[in-house]
């Protein structure tokens, strides 16, 4: 049995700089600085004196990353770009670094196609765009989808504006990975007081499981006509109908 990993993320000095810029306040876009203020509390990679193996890690999509799968006896990795990936930055930046860091991660597929694959990098800053750049992806590149750093600036999957992208993603039969990440700029008050909640230690679930079930109140799986093919897919199904069951609020929520 092969043993497939997609929890598995590669950058880009490119990338980095971009984050940096934010980090550092020099970013082009003020609003982009105040919107991601609480940014560095999800990079701790990014302190290179602490972390240069592991940003040397992400930033090898070569040999050095293919010995590392060797070792830890790992068949496949699904690859995508670190969080937050591109959904922190001006729209028209994203949704250039989208398709650059996808082209990126579709060369390193292509050398070597029996131990790597990839979820595309989505500009969901501009839902239309980001929908292009997925079938792009998966039709060109050959990516097996996409994948979503949870809030793209406080704003959710379940929101209307994002249907034309789920939709295309529907049409095209492919999954989306939620990815979590810090939580939202209305949700992480607080977190402040105690930073560290922030991360993986609590908030990084918190915030994904909200992004889940605003997905399950809004209706979507209803909405769209295929059924689940997935067993993630299934559960939240599953949470959905327990729900209805458990309080007639929710029974008008979700149907």
């Amino acid at each position: 049995m092969k043993k497939i990993a997609i929890e598995e993320h590669f950058t880009t000095e490119e990338h980095l700089d971009h984050l940096q810029l934010i980090l550092q306040k020099r970013y082009p876009s003020p609003e982009v600085v105040e919107e991601e203020r609480h940014l560095g509390l999800e990079l701790p990679f990014l302190v290179p004196e602490r972390n240069e193996q592991k940003l040397a890690s992400l930033l090898d999509l070569g040999t050095g990353r293919i010995e590392e799968m060797d070792q830890a006896g790992i068949d496949m990795q699904v690859l995508s770009l670190v969080s937050p990936g591109i959904q922190v930055f001006d729209a028209a930046t994203a949704t250039k670094l989208a398709k650059k860091m996808n082209d990126r991660l579709s060369e390193a597929v292509k050398e070597f196609p029996e131990r790597l694959a990839g979820f595309a990098s989505l500009a969901l800053q501009n839902p239309e765009d980001a929908a292009d750049e997925l079938e792009r992806a998966v039709k060109v590149l050959g990516f097996k989808g996409g994948l979503i750093n949870s809030h793209t600036k406080g704003e959710y999957l379940d929101d209307k504006k994002y249907r034309v992208f789920l939709q295309r993603a529907e049409k095209l039969r492919v999954p989306l990975y939620i990815h979590p990440r810090a939580p939202s700029p209305a949700m992480i008050e607080p977190y402040l007081g105690y930073p560290l909640l922030s991360t993986p230690l609590c908030g990084f679930a918190a915030e994904v499981a909200l992004h889940a079930l605003r997905l399950i109140c809004s209706g979507l799986f209803d909405e769209l006509p295929a059924r689940p093919r997935s067993r993630a897919h299934r559960l939240l199904r599953r949470i959905a109908r327990e729900a209805a069951l458990r309080s007639s609020y929710a029974g008008r929520c979700l149907w």
